[in-house]
């Protein structure tokens, strides 16, 4: 499977068929998803979903009330979240559950068919491969910042924010994965 096919499904809600079809085609367990009907007490521990072919699914819930009370409470936007915040960007499909994160790492051994990259990447490119195919690297602050992190970049390629991980103290800054959200 291709990495930028699946790509496409960021804002899918997690029953959508056309997203289910093409996991199905690529030979993914649904089982493993998480189940839109079960409340939301107990759906909560199951929103990531990881699989051995390399990757893993983030869904979390579109709550439009929340954003619509938080716009009313807070019209200057004052507050440290926004109403977006609240909202799946570019939601496809009915339903609570989105797709809102694709993780993307070393396949389990077992795995028959590894999924591949975005972006033209490779599992172990050097830092300036990584750079030179997404581009500039958005600023994380001086490296005694509290939010600076060594062994992390991350950049906003076309219509996604891409964040890279590399093992820390790795000179060669080596891509060890690779997690891509909508912007």
């Amino acid at each position: 499977m291709k990495g930028k096919e699946l790509l496409q499904f960021l804002g899918y809600s997690v029953d959508h068929p056309d997203f289910k079809a093409f996991l199905a085609a690529h030979h993914i367990d649904l089982q493993h998803l998480p189940n839109p009907l079960l409340p939301e007490k107990k759906v909560r521990k199951y929103l990531h979903s990881r699989f051995i072919q390399g990757f893993a699914l983030s869904f979390d819930f579109d709550d439009p009330a929340r954003a619509a009370a938080l716009s009313k409470s807070d019209p200057e936007g004052q507050s440290i979240f926004s109403p977006a915040d609240y909202r799946i960007k570019n939601p496809v499909g009915n339903g609570p559950l989105y797709l809102t994160r694709i993780d993307f790492f070393t396949p389990e051994a077992s795995a028959t068919d590894p999924v591949q990259l975005p972006f033209g990447l490779q599992l172990q490119s050097n830092g300036r491969t990584v750079a030179g195919k997404l581009g500039t690297e958005n600023p994380h602050g001086p490296a005694n910042s509290q939010y600076y992190e060594a062994d992390e970049k991350d950049f906003y390629y076309e219509r996604y924010h891409v964040y890279v991980y590399f093992d820390r103290g790795d000179r060669e800054e080596r891509l060890q994965q690779l997690t891509v959200m909508l912007r």
